[in-house]
Formats: structure tokens, sequence, C-alpha cells
């Protein structure tokens, strides 16, 4: 019966068809192609084939999946510097950076992520895949993304050459940037207000071979930064290497130092270019002290306090981020005739008066797109404060530890710590986090 009935549609589904390219044809007719004198012939335009479309960014996912595989082999048994630098020159910069020119691109596709789960919109299984796959490999290995295959990461990687300690003080404070910026940028992606991470970018025009000249200026800054301070973008920049690092903390087997193996030459300490090797810590002698432990419990009962602080902050920052969305500004200008001393400005609002847009229509989606934006950005704020209170606690908490411990949440697998360490090549590290 199914069968039959869906024979007895062919004829009208035909015939709609036909129609469509009756009335096509009729307005092509009614507006017909202009004559050039000069000889001009229009372009004819051309769709990329499905298939390719699809392969492509697949292609990308399959070529991800297995360099993460063959990087954590790297990192963790065959220990080898020189090869994940290999890796990271053809990999990183040369197949993911100048060849797929740094799209798709796993550090901007969180941001498809958010406004896919937000808006309801979908995402393609393949820029999923690449989001996800890095973040599955640190849950398994570490940062081996941000080792060799990141074009982030890996150009930084090989730029840097005289790597020196950031001060401890300066780099807390540094690191709290990318908290606050993964909550902006996914608050702005998820409602609308476009993609602060791609656009702040500095090496994309590398990549790309084009841009404005202050992204030069931006870039050509990065890198001599990049010479003396190892990779500043990752450390103090990046939200997903701040996501990754999230993930590497519950690691299954994560680079670590063999404590039978280790002679205390504090050799890996003193070259890690991140500070992300932690030295042997004492137990106090009579235990924990009375005033650590009520600095504590003060940390631990500010945290939600914190959280909300930074929670209604947020917000009242999401009401400005909301006027990067264009109807947003666009509500602004009219209310506000001085913004339109901006040319843009001003042809969008003369284009919507013209047009005869719907005022009130035009007020009431703003008044929903404004609360978006505030909920996410307290959602977000709150986020961060949590993630700040956390920190802040961790500067009161001692836990005591004979071995040197490899930091895996900083840890980026570049793997000098292998190359200076006299017992680096013995045999593979321990499986911990």
């Amino acid at each position: 019966m199914s069968g039959r009935r869906g024979f007895g549609r062919l004829p009208a589904l035909l015939a709609a068809l036909l129609a469509s390219a009756a009335l096509r044809a009729q307005e092509e007719g009614r507006f017909p192609r202009p004559e050039f004198e000069s000889g001009y012939v229009p372009p004819v335009p051309a769709d990329p084939p499905l298939l390719l479309a699809w392969l492509v960014p697949a292609a990308d996912a399959l070529v991800l999946l297995a360099m993460l595989l063959f990087t954590a082999w790297l990192v963790l048994v065959r220990r080898s510097r020189r090869a994940i630098l290999l890796v990271a020159a053809l990999a990183g910069v040369g197949w993911f950076g100048f060849v797929r020119r740094g799209c798709i691109c796993p550090v901007g596709g969180i941001q498809n992520v958010a406004e896919a789960l937000v808006q309801g919109s979908g995402v393609p299984v393949a820029v999923t895949l690449m989001v996800l796959l890095p973040i599955l490999a640190a849950l398994f290995f570490g940062r081996v993304f941000c080792a060799a295959l990141c074009p982030l990461g890996a150009l930084q990687e090989l730029g840097t050459l005289r790597p020196v300690r950031v001060p401890r003080l300066l780099d807390f404070a540094l690191r709290f940037v990318p908290v606050v910026f993964l909550a902006v940028a996914l608050t702005l992606a998820a409602n609308g207000g476009g993609y602060a991470i791609c656009a702040s970018d500095p090496y994309v025009v590398l990549y790309r071979l084009g841009g404005v000249w202050w992204s030069w200026l931006a870039l050509l800054v990065m890198l001599l930064i990049g010479v003396f301070v190892a990779r500043p973008f990752c450390r103090y920049v990046c939200p997903y290497g701040l996501i990754l690092g999230w993930a590497a903390r519950l690691g299954w087997r994560t680079a670590r130092i063999t404590p039978t193996e280790c002679v205390n030459c504090r050799l890996c300490e003193r070259i890690c270019p991140v500070d992300a090797i932690r030295e042997p810590v004492k137990p106090e002698p009579r235990g924990v002290a009375p005033g650590e432990r009520r600095a504590v419990l003060l940390h631990l009962l500010l945290l939600p306090v914190l959280a909300l602080l930074m929670g209604w902050g947020g917000r009242a920052l999401a009401a400005r981020l909301a006027l990067r969305h264009p109807d947003v500004l666009l509500l602004a200008a009219i209310d506000q005739p001085a913004l339109t001393e901006d040319p843009y400005i001003a042809l969008r609002v003369e284009g919507f008066r013209e047009m005869g847009g719907d005022e009130p229509l035009l007020r009431r989606t703003v008044a929903a797109r404004v609360a978006g934006f505030r909920r996410s950005g307290g959602l977000m704020g709150a986020l961060a404060g949590w993630v700040l209170g956390w920190r802040l606690l961790g500067l009161w908490r001692r836990t005591p530890r004979r071995d040197y411990m490899i930091e895996a949440a900083r840890c980026v697998c570049c793997g000098r710590c292998f190359e200076a360490c006299p017992q680096g090549r013995r045999r593979p590290p321990e499986a911990g986090a």
C-alpha cells in the first residue's frame, strides 16, 4: 500500500517541478541578463559537488585521529622531541596550517558547537569530530593535540628559540585571561554575536597569506614574544587549550616522571618552558597548620559568593556584548542617532526604513536576543568565578609528594624534558595522571 501511495504522488510532484521551472523561466524573461558591450561574459555560478564538500572535512577528521594516536605514541612511548618537532612542522604547520589554511580548526570550532547547541541549528559531523577528538585524546593521553597538531601551537613551538621563565605571580594572573576569553567567546557565538576566537587569531593571516595590516602587525608581535616566552598564545589566550587542560587532568596515561628512575637532577624542571613540572613537597612535621586550615575553609565558603558575583558581572557585560549582534546594533542606532555617524550603521538604518521594516517586531526580537545574551553571560561569568576561586584555593593547598610530577593541565607535551632527562628514553612512563 505504501508503494502505491508513493507512485500516486509522483505525477503531482512532477507537475510541481514543471510549474516551478516555468515560473523561473518567466522570471528570467522578466529580468533578462544585462548585455555588456565590452565583451564581458558573466560567470556561471558553480556549486561544489556535495560528495566533495562532505569528504574533505571527513578526511580532515580521519587525518586528525590518526595523527593524534601517532603523536601520543611519540610522547608516551618513543619520548622523542625531534620526532614531535617533525610532526609539528609537517602536520601542524604544513597540513592543518598552509594546506587546509587553518580550517576546520578545533580552536574555533567550539564556537560552532556552542551556537548549534543554543540556537538549535545543525553542525556538520566532521566539525563536531574535529572539536571532540582532541578533547578525547586529552582524556586518554594528555594535550597531544597541543604538542604538534594545532596549527597555532605548532608554529609557536617551532619559533620558541630562547625560552625564559615567566614570574609565578604574573603567570598566575595571565592564565586567567583564557577563562574570561572562553566565557566571552561562547556567549557571543551562542547568541549570534560573531566568532571572537577567529577574529582574534593572529596566525591565520600567515596561513591564508592575506589580511589587513594590523593583523600582520599582531602576528609579528606574537612571533617576537614567542621567541622568548614559550607559546604565549597557547598559555595566555587560547580558550580551547584551557578545555584540553581540564580534560588532561583526568588523563588515563599522560606524560609522567618515572619515580624509580628519577635521579633528582632537576634538569626537567629547569628546562620546562611552561612551568608544568612540580618539585617534591615535604609534609609538615606537625600536620596542617591552623592558619592554613582556616584559609582553605574560608576560600571554600567564598567560592559560591565569587561565582555569584562574577555571574552578575557576566550578565551586565553581556548587555554590552549584545551590540555585536546586527539586530541589536540596528535598534540601538534607531534609538540613538549619534551611532549613525558610522557610515555602515547609517546605511543599515536607512535601508531598514526604506524597506518598511517592522520596528515593533524588531524590538521584540531584540528583547529576546538580549535576554539570551544575559542568560549566557551570567552562566559563563559564574563558571569563570568558580575557576578563579579554585585557583585561589590552590595557592593555599599543599599536597605532600615525594617525587617530581608533571602537571598534565599545563604540559603541552613538547618533549623538552625527555631531551634533557638522562633517563628519559630508557623506558616508557608509567600510566597515571
